[in-house]
C-alpha cells in the first residue's frame, strides 16, 4: 500500500473517496447511529488532523482511509512476511 497524500486530491476526489468509504462500512456504529454526513465529515477531520491516511493498493486498484495505527500495523504485518520469504 501506498500513502497518497489527502492533500494532493482534488476537493471532488477526496469527497468521493469518502463517501465510497462510508457506503462500504455504513453508519450503524452499534448503540448510537451516525448519520453518512457526519461520518464522511469525521473521516475528513481525522485526515486533516493527521490521525489517518490514504492508501492506494496497487494490486487490488482500490483505495481507502486507515488510522495511523491501522496503517502501522500494517506495515509491521509486510515487513514480518517479507523476513519469512528472506
Amino acid at each position: 500500500m501506498v500513502i497518497v497524500p489527502w492533500q494532493e486530491l482534488s476537493p471532488q476526489a477526496l469527497n468521493g473517496l469518502l463517501e465510497s468509504i462510508v457506503n462500504r462500512e455504513g453508519t450503524d456504529y452499534g448503540e448510537y447511529e451516525i448519520s453518512f454526513e457526519a461520518k464522511v465529515s469525521e473521516l475528513r477531520e481525522e485526515l486533516m488532523a493527521e490521525r489517518a491516511v490514504v492508501v492506494f493498493d496497487p494490486l487490488t486498484e482500490s483505495s481507502t482511509v486507515l488510522s495511523k495505527p491501522q496503517y502501522e500495523e500494517f506495515l509491521r504485518m509486510s515487513q514480518a512476511a517479507n523476513q519469512e520469504f528472506d
